[in-house]
């Protein structure tokens, strides 16, 4: 029986771990994430980007002739890990609020002080594009070196129009050609600006009728979020900006 031409078999590892479980679909719940299915001494079989099989080697050598063979032997092979909730578009660290929070302020504390999203958001205002699209390549080296292949990224250190749309350009141009997907979230709702504070409505009426039209006509997110938390936006503010998102077709 003739072998079926592939492009790569990544053959002989240590130990191959798949989150099949043995069932069918996406495992869901503690239960099914728990249960591995290690193969020992395996291979994967993988044609126009997709995994046809994982099995044992000499399984997979009698089933597939590859264009091209990757030796994993003394390695263990498994799948990319999927990070929901990053925020890699900053150009400000914040280690000194670890400091801080180690001395007992809270993150309200810190925020309500002008600290945290609020002192990020000053830097990245004065940031170029092109300054925040190299600072995503180096952290997106980073979090593929770790094994992390697909991302969720939010902007919100931005929280004017022009930073906003900046961070979600950024986003993009960062993301192509990377060896990783990148999942795009609009955070234009991540802090409420101190010039806004006595006349909340008017930056929601902002992130509702000023960005978000125009994140959408860019198409520069897949999905809008909102830090629903005291000191942030309140759940009546939040449901205003998302059913907004929604209107123009973002998910939130």
């Amino acid at each position: 029986m003739a072998r079926k031409a592939i492009d790569l078999l990544v053959h002989d590892a240590a130990q191959v771990v798949t989150v099949d479980g043995g069932g069918s679909g996406p495992a869901r719940g503690t239960a099914a994430m728990n249960d591995l299915r290690v193969v020992e001494g395996g291979s994967v079989a993988v044609h126009r980007g997709k995994v046809l099989a994982v099995g044992p080697s000499e399984d997979l050598d009698e089933t597939f002739a590859p264009a091209r063979r990757l030796d994993a032997s003394g390695c263990a092979v498994l799948p990319g890990f999927v990070d929901a909730h990053t925020h890699p578009v900053f150009a400000r660290w914040r280690d000194d609020e670890f400091a801080r929070r180690c001395r007992g302020e809270t993150y309200a504390q810190i925020l309500a002080a002008g600290g945290g999203i609020l002192a990020s958001a000053k830097v990245l205002q004065r940031t170029d594009v092109e300054a925040l699209v190299a600072h995503l390549r180096r952290v997106f080296d980073h979090v593929l070196l770790h094994g992390t292949t697909t991302l969720e990224a939010k902007s919100g250190y931005g929280l004017t129009t022009e930073a906003e749309l900046s961070s979600l350009e950024a986003l993009r141009l960062a993301s192509r050609g990377a060896p990783l997907t990148v999942v795009p979230t609009f955070l234009g709702a991540h802090a409420l600006p101190k010039e806004h504070e006595a006349k909340r409505s008017v930056y929601v009426r902002e992130v509702t009728h000023g960005m978000l039209p125009l994140v959408a006509k860019a198409r520069l997110a897949e999905f809008c979020d909102v830090f629903c938390e005291t000191g942030a936006f309140t759940p009546a503010e939040t449901a205003t900006i998302l059913r907004a998102a929604a209107r123009l077709g973002l998910k939130g």
